[in-house]
C-alpha cells in the first residue's frame, strides 16, 4: 500500500532476514534458526501490524533406531514396529516410511518414539528402512532382511523301526537364513527334539 515503507517480519522475537514484498499479497522471508516450538509471526510495515498466532513451528529431525522384526520371508509381507524418537513433532506432517525404495503401507504413528508400518512384499535381500517426515529423514542402514523360505529335500536315514527315536539328518537349504530364529522339526503332528542346524 502506499505509505506502507519498510516491511519487516518476526518469527516470536527473532527477525526474519531477506524480507522481499513480492506484490499486495505476497512477501517471502528467510526465518531465523530457532528452538523446537511454534511461534508467532509477525508482519510490520509503517502502517502497522498483523499477526497470526502459533504461525510456524520448528521440530527436532526424527530418529531410528531399531524395528521389529528385523526379517520376514521374501515375497510376503510383515507388520512391523520402528521405534526412535520425534515422530510426532509440531509440523512433522504425515510420516512416510520406504524399504529400500518401496513405499509401506498403513503407516501409524502411535506416540513419539513408535510407528507401525506394514512392509511390503519384496524379492530376497537386505534393505535400508527411511522414516520421513516434512521436518527431515531417518534410515537404518541393511535394517531388514527379507529371506527365501526353507525347503526340505531328503532325509537319513528315513525310515526306523516303530517307537524307536532315530537320529536323523535333514537336508534342505535355507536353514541359516537371516532371520530364521529357531527352527523346529515335527514328524506328523509330533514334535522331534534336541534339533541342531550344522
Amino acid at each position: 500500500a502506499v505509505g506502507a515503507g519498510t516491511t519487516t517480519v518476526t518469527v516470536g522475537a527473532a527477525s526474519a532476514s531477506a524480507v522481499t514484498v513480492v506484490n499486495a499479497t505476497t512477501l517471502t522471508a528467510t526465518f531465523p534458526a530457532l528452538a523446537a516450538g511454534t511461534y508467532n509471526v509477525t508482519v510490520t510495515n509503517a502502517l502497522g501490524s498483523a499477526t497470526l498466532v502459533n504461525g510456524f513451528a520448528y521440530g527436532t529431525l526424527p530418529t531410528l533406531t531399531s524395528i521389529t522384526p528385523t526379517a520376514a520371508t521374501a515375497g510376503t509381507t510383515a507388520v512391523v514396529t520402528l521405534t526412535g524418537a520425534n515422530f510426532t513433532e509440531p509440523a512433522a506432517g504425515p510420516t512416510a516410511v520406504t524399504v529400500g525404495a518401496t513405499a509401506a503401507t498403513g503407516v501409524a504413528v502411535v506416540n513419539a518414539t513408535t510407528i507401525v508400518a506394514t512392509f511390503p512384499a519384496l524379492a530376497a535381500g537386505t534393505y535400508p528402512v527411511t522414516v520421513a517426515n516434512a521436518l527431515g529423514t531417518a534410515t537404518l542402514a541393511g535394517a531388514f532382511t527379507y529371506a527365501p523360505a526353507p525347503t526340505l529335500a531328503s532325509l537319513t536315514p528315513n525310515a526306523a523301526p516303530a517307537s524307536a527315536t532315530p537320529t536323523v539328518t535333514l537336508t534342505g537349504a535355507n536353514f541359516t537364513a537371516a532371520g530364521a530364529g529357531t527352527t523346529t522339526v515335527t514328524v506328523g503332528t509330533t514334535a522331534a527334539t534336541r534339533v541342531t542346524v550344522v
